[in-house]
């Protein structure tokens, strides 16, 4: 029986001793990938477009509804650019408040005579029933005080 017992004591530690560096080379490889495995959940979360809510649904991100709006405005189309400062920074402010914007007309390019006045006659009759009917009194006071401010007044 004493045999017996010492033959198995040194199993265990041969067992023991022999398998250290296995136990180490494991422990090892599965920290590695324990790491491995959180880096890429990582990777993986900051690649997604998914937003966390409650914790139990997600929901797809439209980017589209965090974009900021364009604003589309009407164009009134001129021949001279005489009166509508044109390139001045608050005429153009100003004239996008009131919904439109003033468009020169190239020599030779543009629209037909009859699309330009179809155009030009919706455009101000819009203005009409947006704005007021005053609404050209009100624009040419907002362009006398933005000639005023930056220097375009004369007399």
């Amino acid at each position: 029986m004493r045999n017996f017992t010492q033959g198995i004591l040194r199993a265990q530690s041969y067992l023991r001793y022999g398998q250290t560096s296995i136990f180490k080379l494991m422990i090892q490889r599965v920290v590695l990938m324990f790491v491995f495995f959180i880096g890429c959940l990582a990777v993986q979360a900051q690649l997604s477009d998914e937003i966390p809510t409650n914790g139990t649904v997600r929901k797809r991100v439209d980017h589209r509804k965090y974009e900021p709006k364009k604003k589309t405005y009407s164009q009134l189309y001129k021949k001279s650019t005489k009166g509508i400062l044109y390139g001045n920074p608050c005429a153009l402010e100003r004239t996008r408040q009131m919904g439109f914007e003033y468009v020169p007309l190239a020599q030779g390019r543009g629209k037909t005579r009859v699309g330009l006045i179809l155009n030009n006659t919706a455009v101000r009759s819009k203005l009409c029933i947006t704005r007021s009917p005053f609404w050209k009194l009100i624009l040419n006071k907002r362009l006398k005080e933005c000639r005023m401010k930056t220097g375009d007044f004369v007399g």
